[in-house]
This record gives structure tokens, C-alpha cells and sequence, in this order.
């Protein structure tokens, strides 16, 4: 139709049949009034609308963002999950992608919320707590009984007290306490090894030195400053011995010095370095990079809250605080 012939209609009739003749996108109608319903919480007739304009122009990216956003304000997670899963798979702009991963993220979050909720090992629910599947129970020890030095006379840098048991030759300052690391490590050992190692058997024979201070586990033994524990291994990719100390100087509250008990060097520190020489056996001379072992070995601290750390590690990846691995390989 000419611009001549419309203008014979003129008024109200002219503006009918330019409507007719060059009608508005649809999906953008449907949108525009589904962002209405969505600013106006009305979740389902924005679902509905969305839902139909996506089956007619499945491209829409931006209309399945608002359908993501819409199903998770209605608590609907699973339909949310579907729509963030399709629009990560097809958006051709990597800023959409980015949206469909972080809500990818905090869906996943929220579902583990959902079912620590009633266990958290901080909500203080104790009697329902579920337990780590890492966690190893250990005999109970009086520390009291095993934190005094009784000797610190070193033979050749090793403390005086032997105990030795199938895997382990530990020597320490106190006759109790050696016999006490002997009995963890193995413990620790087996557990590790029904269930992360496939039942293997180890050929090993390892040394396990315990220094009073951490002084002597500096001067006598020659470990690294700040340390507080470390697994020396050989050229050839095996361990050769773990050092730990069992004496920890503390400033109290009137600002003085004095030395107490180390546990942590007993339930935590020791497992940690007993995966070192674990993942060293079972690999061999293979060359294993730093940060797995380190990861590995920190989850297995007994008395670490891996729960919290876990927490704080998904919200600095919906932060985007963190690489991909696809990004570091490219």
C-alpha cells in the first residue's frame, strides 16, 4: 500500500492499517509485558508468557534470562535449573554464558544449604550432624600424659624415645606420646587405604620425628621457618621421613610466654604429612604438581572445617574470584 493511498484513509483508520501492515515484533510484546508481570511478582502469568515466546524464538537469550530469574522467585529449581543449563549451552554471548554459570553455581549452593541445613557442623545440631565421610575416630588421649618433655637429648637429630609399629619408627620426647603417633598413623594409614587407595598394601618403612619446640624442629632438625610440619622425600619421588613438634610457645592473656600442648600438631598436622608420603608411594617417581598434594592433604586434617572452607570457596567462585580450568589451559 502507497503512502498516497494511506493518506486518503487518514485519522484513526491510518493508524489501523499501518499497524496491520507493519505489525510490532511479537516477542517483543510478550517480553515487555512479561517484565511487567515479573517487576509485579506475578511469576506465573511471566512464566506463561515467556514460555511461549521461547518456543516461537528459542534464540531469545535475554527472555531466558527473565525465565531463569522468574522460576527461581517462584522457588521452582528444578524448571530454573533447565532453563540456566539450556542458556549456558546456547548463548552466543559469553556475557549471558557468565549469567547462566553463576546461577548455575548458586542453585547448587542453595541445594547444598538446603541439605546441611539440619546437620551443619556449625549450626550447633550436634545430635543430627552427619558426619564427614573423612572423619577418623581416634583412641582419646590425656594429653596431659604425653606433653611433657621427659628427654630432649638428640641422637643424630632424632629425639630419644622409639616406638616402632608395622609401618612407622617414630621417636619423640616423650615415651608415651611416640607410642601414641605410631598408633594414629596406622590407624590413619588403613582408613586411607580402604578408602581412597583400593585396599593396597605399602612396602614402606617411615621415620617420624617429633621435636619438643619448635625450635628444636627448626635448629636440631633443620626444617623450614614457619613450618609445622614437613615430609622430606628422595630424588626418586619417595618419602624418607616426617618431621613434626609436639610444644607450642602461646602468649597468653597478661601478654606472657608459655609453652602448652601442640594437638593440632597430633590430630591434624600428622595425617596431612601421612598423605604426602601416601600419594608419594602410590604414584612413585611420577611428578605430582604441589597444589594437589596440598589440596589433598588439607582435606584430610581431622579437625579442619571443611564444611566452612567449602562454603567460602563457592561463594568466591560465584564472585568470580576464581580461574577455569578451560581458561588456564587456553
Amino acid at each position: 500500500m502507497s503512502s498516497q493511498t494511506l493518506a486518503r484513509f487518514g485519522g484513526p483508520l491510518a493508524a489501523v492499517v499501518v499497524a496491520f501492515c507493519f505489525p510490532q515484533p511479537v516477542y517483543a510484546t510478550r517480553y515487555e509485558d512479561a517484565k511487567s508481570h515479573f517487576d509485579s511478582g506475578a511469576w506465573t502469568q511471566c512464566i506463561a508468557l515467556l514460555t511461549a515466546e521461547l518456543d516461537e524464538h528459542p534464540g531469545h537469550e535475554v527472555a531466558r534470562i527473565l525465565l531463569g530469574k522468574a522460576y527461581e522467585a517462584d522457588e521452582e529449581w528444578l524448571a530454573a535449573k533447565t532453563v540456566w543449563e539450556d542458556l549456558f549451552k546456547i548463548a552466543q554471548n559469553e556475557a549471558h554464558r557468565g549469567i547462566a554459570r553463576k546461577a548455575l553455581l548458586r542453585l547448587r549452593r542453595q541445594e547444598s544449604q538446603e541439605r546441611d541445613r539440619d546437620w551443619s557442623p556449625w549450626s550447633g545440631a550436634e545430635d543430627n550432624a552427619k558426619p564427614d565421610p573423612f572423619h577418623i575416630e581416634m583412641p582419646s588421649v590425656r594429653w596431659e600424659d604425653v606433653e611433657t618433655v621427659e628427654s630432649s637429648d638428640y641422637q643424630d637429630k632424632a629425639p630419644p624415645f622409639h616406638y616402632a609399629s608395622k609401618h612407622f619408627d617414630v621417636y619423640s620426647t616423650n615415651e608415651k606420646l611416640s607410642e601414641v603417633i605410631a598408633e594414629r598413623s596406622e590407624i590413619y594409614l588403613k582408613f586411607m587405604t580402604d578408602s581412597l587407595f583400593g585396599g593396597r598394601s605399602w612396602g614402606f618403612r617411615l621415620p617420624i620425628l617429633c621435636y619438643a619446640t619448635e625450635q628444636d624442629y627448626i635448629s636440631v632438625g633443620g626444617a623450614p621457618g614457619g613450618s609445622h610440619g614437613v615430609t622430606y622425600g628422595s630424588i626418586l619421588g619417595k618419602s624418607r621421613y616426617i618431621m613434626i613438634f609436639h610444644r607450642l610457645e602461646i602468649t597468653d592473656e597478661n601478654d606472657r610466654k608459655r609453652e602448652v600442648m601442640y594437638e593440632y600438631a597430633i590430630d591434624s598436622i600428622l595425617q596431612h604429612e601421612l598423605t604426602h608420603v601416601m600419594i608419594n608411594e602410590f604414584f612413585g617417581g611420577q611428578e605430582i604438581p604441589q597444589w594437589l598434594h596440598e589440596a589433598v592433604a588439607g582435606r584430610m586434617e581431622l579437625t579442619r572445617h571443611h564444611y566452612e572452607e567449602a562454603a567460602r570457596l563457592a561463594r568466591a567462585v560465584v564472585a568470580g574470584e576464581h580461574f577455569r580450568f578451560r581458561d588456564l589451559f587456553e
